[in-house]
C-alpha cells in the first residue's frame, strides 16, 4: 500500500505543479488569456478527472473510493462542457468553478480533520485553506457577475490555492505513508 500511496501522490503533485503555472498565468494575464484559460481549465479538469477515475481503480482493494470517483466524473464533465462550448462556458465558467471548489474544498476538510490525530500533520495549514477554498467557491457562484477579469484572476489564485492543499498533502503522504496507511486502515 505504501508504493501506491508513494504513486498517487507523486501523480498529484505533478499536477498540482502544472495547476500553480496555470494559476499564475490567469493571475499574470487575466483578459488576454481569458479564452485561453478556458481551454487551459477544461483540460485540467479532464485530465484530472482522468487521473481521480484512475485512482480510484488503483485504490478500490484498499478504500471505497467513492468521493475520489464522483469528484473525477465531475471533472471530466465540467471540462468536456468547457471543450464543447468554449464560448458559452466562458459566461459560466465561474460557476463551475465555483462548485468546483466547494466540492473539492469539504473533500479536502474531511481528509484535514481526519489527519489529526497525526503527530506533526499539517492538518490546521489544509483545513484552513479548505476552509478559503470553500469560502472562495461559495462568493464565486453567488456572485458570478463580479467581472470576468477579477472571476479570472480569482480562479488563478482559487486554482494556486487548491494546488497548494494538493501539494501540502502529498508531500506529507509521502514522507508518512506507513502512519497515513494505518490511518486509512482506521477509517
Amino acid at each position: 500500500m505504501e508504493q501506491i500511496f508513494k504513486r498517487i501522490s507523486n501523480q498529484v503533485i505533478v499536477l498540482s505543479v502544472f495547476a500553480v503555472v496555470v494559476g499564475l498565468a490567469v493571475v499574470l494575464w487575466p483578459k488576454l488569456t481569458l479564452f485561453s484559460v478556458a481551454l487551459l481549465f477544461g483540460a485540467y479538469m479532464l485530465v484530472r478527472g482522468l487521473d481521480l477515475m484512475i485512482i480510484a481503480i488503483g485504490a478500490r482493494k484498499y478504500v471505497f473510493p467513492l468521493n475520489i470517483a464522483v469528484q473525477g466524473a465531475i471533472s471530466i464533465i465540467f471540462g468536456l462542457l468547457i471543450f464543447f462550448d468554449t464560448t458559452r462556458m466562458i459566461s459560466l465558467i465561474s460557476i463551475i468553478i465555483g462548485f468546483w471548489m466547494v466540492i473539492i474544498g469539504v473533500d479536502y476538510a474531511k481528509f484535514a480533520l481526519s489527519m489529526k490525530t497525526l503527530e506533526q500533520a499539517p492538518w490546521m495549514m489544509i483545513l484552513i485553506l479548505s476552509v478559503i477554498d470553500i469560502a472562495l467557491g461559495v462568493l464565486v457562484v453567488c456572485v458570478p457577475e463580479v467581472g470576468t477579469a477579477s472571476i479570472i484572476i480569482s480562479a488563478g489564485m482559487i486554482l494556486i490555492i487548491h494546488s497548494l492543499i494538493e501539494l501540502v498533502s502529498m508531500v506529507f503522504i509521502k514522507l508518512k505513508a506507513k502512519e497515513v496507511e494505518s490511518l486509512i486502515k482506521e477509517l
